[in-house]
C-alpha cells in the first residue's frame, strides 16, 4: 500500500525538505513549536486538489446537430474534501450542470456543459469558470472550442443604402460551404419595402439574391430568410439582412 498517496514522490521530497529545515535550527532560542510549524508548512501539498482529464476541448458538430455536449472529468487527488462553490459560463448559449458539490479524496466527478448551436456559424469559443474552496487553486477555467460548419457563405451578409441614395438593386452572393449539395428554395423578407429575388447560379452550389428598396426616402430594415432543403429530415433556414441606413436591424428568428 502507498502510504504517501497518489503524489508520493513529490510529497516525499517535501517531507525530507521539511525535516532538514526543522533540524537545521539546533539553537535553543528556536522553539520546538517553530521547528514543527516549519516542517508542517513544507509537507502541505503544493499542487491543486482537483486534477482534470482536460481543461480545454475541441468539438466538430455536423450540420444536423442542434447542440454540443462536453464532459469535463476531474478527480480529487488530495487528502481533504474539495467543494465546488459555483460553475459559471461565459454566455447564455452555454449551460453547465454538476450533480453534487462536495468531493472526498480520490473521488471523481464530472461537469456537463451544453452549447446551443442555434443560428451560430463558424468558430465559437466558450469559457466555464469553476470556483472551489481549494486554497491552491480556487478558480479553474475550462474552455470549449466549437467549430460549426458554415453551410451558406454570404458575400456580403448585409446590404444597405444611405438615405436618399438611388434605389438600385444590390446583390448578395451565396456559396455552399460544405461538400453536400444544398438547394436554396426560397427567400422571404419581413418588410415589403425591401424586396428580394432569388437566382440560381449553379444548382446546389451557388446562388444570388437581388435586393431592391421601394425607395430610400426613409430608414427601413429587413431580415431576409433563406429556406433550404438541408438537412432533409429537418431543413434549416438562414438569415441575411438589408436596410436603408438609419434603421436598426431586428433579426427574425430562423427556423
Amino acid at each position: 500500500m502507498n502510504l504517501l498517496g497518489e503524489e508520493s514522490p513529490g510529497r516525499f521530497c517535501r517531507i525530507v525538505i521539511g525535516f532538514l529545515v526543522a533540524v537545521s535550527y539546533p539553537s535553543p532560542s528556536v522553539s520546538r513549536l517553530f521547528r514543527f510549524l516549519l516542517w508542517c508548512a513544507c509537507t502541505i501539498p503544493a499542487c491543486a486538489q482537483l486534477r482534470w482529464e482536460a481543461r480545454e476541448m475541441e468539438f466538430h458538430p455536423t450540420v444536423a446537430d442542434t447542440n454540443v455536449v462536453g464532459r469535463y472529468v476531474f478527480r480529487n487527488m488530495g487528502d481533504y474534501p474539495v467543494q465546488i462553490d459555483s460553475v459559471r459560463t461565459s454566455c447564455g448559449c452555454t449551460t453547465a450542470s454538476l450533480p453534487k458539490k462536495l468531493y472526498a479524496p480520490a473521488e471523481s466527478g464530472e461537469i456537463t456543459v451544453t452549447f446551443d448551436i442555434g443560428q451560430r456559424l463558424g468558430d465559437q469559443h466558450k469559457e466555464i469558470m469553476v470556483m472551489t474552496n481549494d486554497p491552491r487553486e480556487s478558480m479553474v477555467l475550462l474552455k470549449m472550442n466549437i467549430h460549426i460548419p458554415e453551410v451558406l457563405l454570404f458575400n456580403p451578409a448585409f446590404v444597405f443604402w444611405n438615405q436618399d441614395e438611388a434605389a438600385e438593386s444590390k446583390m448578395i452572393n451565396i456559396q455552399i460551404g460544405i461538400a453536400t449539395n444544398v438547394h436554396v428554395i426560397a427567400v422571404e423578407s419581413n418588410n415589403e419595402k425591401l424586396k428580394p429575388e432569388l437566382m440560381e447560379v449553379v444548382p446546389g452550389r451557388e446562388y444570388q439574391i437581388r435586393v431592391k428598396p421601394e425607395n430610400t426616402s426613409e430608414p427601413v430594415m429587413a431580415t431576409l430568410v433563406l429556406r433550404t432543403d438541408f438537412p432533409s429530415e429537418k431543413p434549416r433556414s438562414y438569415n441575411a439582412f438589408a436596410a436603408v441606413r438609419g434603421a436598426t436591424i431586428q433579426p427574425t428568428p430562423s427556423r
